[in-house]
């Protein structure tokens, strides 16, 4: 709230981006409109915009009552739903100079752009205008820059003991920032996870879900999902006996080559002799395929709002890769693996294993699985894509 010296001196200063008098509220969508534009703050100045019911255009007072009633029918704008999002403002009774105005406080809006009536309202000086396209995409992307992704956001009853921080300094460190930086900057390690978005921040370093993915002692404590699961069925259905099982858990890095290797070992190879000179030996999936399915599964696959895990079934006649989450961004059901369709709901956990060495052709990986199976004999790589998950589906040789 803004003290009464402070209101006094905007008063005095007139009507500005800032400022707007009004005698009375007889003209409420009047009203609407300024509340609406000064939540939008269209040149992000963080500045609490200001409506004095009680003035006229020239800063005289117009000398209305200002009742209980009326601070009241002020204070319901915020609820009416004609301005959406709700407004961040406060309405009170103040006495300044002597004189009883009513004040409206509007806080700029944390997710604009804001809309009276399906129009963004925005103020430049102290003229009321909609806003232009170019203006509302300003909007916009302040909307998204001040948004934190799933990804950064603290998990609160996760603290640095949950984090392994011995691979953080000698492993994941040296990977991720230059030796000489590292040397040249001397920051704590607090300061060092905090600029690598693995905690809230150096004051607080409260561990994020990339930080518990990228270094989590077991991040299935405080993601549950976070796990991949392995099965090697002896048929061709899920209800077939299971051969092998496994459950592969702890830091990306961990999962992802623990998944490689048993990937390696479940894949059979054809030995063919062509006239006793040389061997062909011919795997019944390419590996890089296999990899490279199961990569994308893991960078691209929900975390928020699911336990479920990354599945690789493994059948004798395919292998089954799932993910939860559907396609996302620009990315829909109807493009889904069409070249140079791609996007990225996990951007944060791509540099992670951009820098740990997996995934790196980004953008290319399902290009890539197409080309490794028709080069090895195998059918042609079949998806099923859902808004709850991805099936990618390769056939054996």
């Amino acid at each position: 709230m803004l003290s009464d010296d402070e209101l006094i001196q905007l008063w005095e200063g007139g009507e500005s981006e800032f400022v707007e008098f009004k005698p009375s509220t007889s003209d409420k969508a009047d009203i609407y409109h300024d509340i609406c534009a000064f939540s939008n703050d269209v040149n992000d100045s963080d500045r609490t915009g200001v409506l004095f019911v009680g003035l006229n255009d020239d800063g005289s007072v117009t000398g209305i009552s200002i009742t209980e009633k009326l601070i009241a029918e002020l204070a319901q704008i915020r609820l009416q739903g004609n301005i959406d999002p709700m407004p961040d403002m406060q309405v009170l009774k103040r006495n300044l100079k002597g004189q009883e105005l009513a004040v409206v406080e509007v806080r700029p809006a944390t997710e604009p752009p804001v809309r009276y009536k399906g129009r963004t309202c925005i103020r430049v000086g102290s003229v009321r205008h909609h806003a232009t396209p170019d203006q509302e995409n300003r909007l916009t992307e302040r909307k998204r820059a001040g948004q934190r992704s799933y990804m950064v956001q603290a998990v609160g009853n996760a603290g640095l003991h949950d984090l392994d921080l011995d691979y953080f300094r000698n492993h994941y460190l040296p990977l991720a920032v230059a030796p000489e930086v590292i040397a040249r900057n001397q920051r704590s390690l607090e300061q060092q996870l905090a600029s690598l978005r693995f905690v809230q921040s150096p004051a607080d370093p409260v561990p994020s879900i990339l930080g518990l993915l990228t270094l989590g002692l077991d991040p299935t404590q405080h993601i549950p999902g976070a796990f991949i699961q392995f099965l090697r069925i002896d048929g061709t259905a899920l209800g077939d006996p299971i051969k092998n099982s496994k459950r592969l858990t702890g830091r990306l890095a961990d999962m992802l080559t623990g998944l490689e290797n048993i990937l390696k070992l479940s894949n059979e190879v054809a030995v063919d002799i062509k006239g006793g000179a040389r061997q062909l030996d011919t795997p019944e999936y390419p590996l890089p395929a296999l990899i490279q399915i199961a990569q994308n599964a893991v960078l691209h696959r929900t975390y928020q709002g699911t336990n479920a895990p990354v599945r690789v079934y493994w059948y004798n006649d395919r292998v089954e890769i799932q993910n939860p989450g559907g396609p996302f961004g620009k990315v829909n059901t109807r493009n889904f693996g069409e070249p140079g369709v791609t996007d990225y709901r996990n951007p944060e956990l791509a540099s992670v294993l951009a820098n740990l060495g997996f995934a790196q052709g980004f953008g290319f990986g399902i290009a890539t699985a197409r080309q490794e199976l028709e080069r090895n004999g195998n059918p042609p790589l079949e998806f099923v894509v859902q808004p709850e998950h991805v099936l990618a589906i390769l056939r054996k040789r």
